[in-house]
């Protein structure tokens, strides 16, 4: 069974549970934690709970949408990749927004969009290397 998730695009780069899924999911994590930090959205570990947080609802909205909309995971040209970056920027903002809602709704959707871009960035160079 391939296991698909939003934030990683497709975790298909692994076949099951195993290290390099791990090692995906954590650095997509702590990538998206330390771009909190940098726009100084949330201190670190506050930033790392949240990326933690906002990844698990990424997770069952994959699996959800493999289970009912299973071409969305077919390609990783661009254009296909925009559609779950947008599919994952609506659903990480709602968790997102609901953990922080000291913050006003404009910046919480800016810091989604920059946390997604940079993992969806990092995962299109990721597709480009292992197709080498």
């Amino acid at each position: 069974m391939i296991f698909y998730f939003l934030d990683v695009v497709d975790a298909g780069v692994s076949p099951g549970l195993d290290w390099t899924l791990i090692l995906i999911l954590s650095g997509t994590i702590m990538v998206e934690a330390l771009v909190m930090l940098l726009l100084k959205y949330n201190p670190f570990k506050k930033a790392l709970f949240d990326s933690f947080l906002i990844n698990i609802a990424s997770i069952a909205i994959g699996y959800m949408l493999l289970k009912n909309a299973p071409r969305l995971f077919n390609s990783y040209n661009i254009p296909g990749l925009i559609k779950l970056l947008v599919i994952t920027i609506a659903a990480e903002f709602g968790v997102l927004y609901l953990l922080n809602r000291k913050y006003p709704a404009m910046q919480t959707f800016k810091t989604s969009v920059a946390i997604n871009a940079v993992t969806y960035v990092l995962f299109f160079l990721f597709i480009l290397l292992s197709n080498r």
